[in-house]
């Protein structure tokens, strides 16, 4: 009988010594023979499926995470530098929509408060993306593109 195992290093848990710790983690799954996915030295490692031979069939096994610490995600190589290591994870952005009038308030209250001065900073210096035009981070993203509608959670209201 074969037993084939998969080690899931996509978690935020394996960081707590950083990349030593990291690194022994992957160590020990690797040593006893398993296979392990959504962690590595560098995000192609880190993103790398892995494929289980068996004799229904190949599977493919892709882990990652949505609930990490900054830094924790693994950097992407290249040429010049050998990337950093850390976990495959899977950003969520949340975007309210919003019409063009309440829009323009939001952009005239940031612009009055200053409550995006650190992040433009940040923009301009090129340590973050800034939104796209028509967009603002304010708590949330927002953007006046379309009206957002759920029918189905209104007729449950109605219920």
């Amino acid at each position: 009988m074969r037993i084939t195992a998969v080690g899931d290093c996509a978690v935020q848990k394996n960081l707590p010594k950083y990349y030593d710790g990291f690194d022994a983690v992957r160590d020990y799954i690797n040593a006893e023979g398993f296979f392990q996915s959504g962690g590595g030295r560098n995000l192609a490692e880190a993103s790398r499926p892995v494929f289980i031979d068996t004799p229904s069939g190949r599977a493919a096994i892709i882990s990652c995470t949505t609930t990490y610490s900054s830094g924790a995600q693994a950097g992407e190589q290249s040429r010049d530098f050998p990337g950093r290591p850390g976990i495959n994870a899977l950003e969520i952005k949340k975007v309210l929509y919003v019409g063009k009038e309440d829009m323009d308030k939001l952009f005239e209250i940031a612009e009055k408060t200053k409550l995006n001065a650190p992040k433009k900073a940040l923009y301009k210096e090129g340590y973050a993306t800034p939104p796209k035009e028509g967009e603002l981070d304010f708590g949330g993203q927002f953007d006046t593109g379309k009206i957002f509608k759920n029918e189905q959670y209104q007729n449950r209201q109605k219920r």
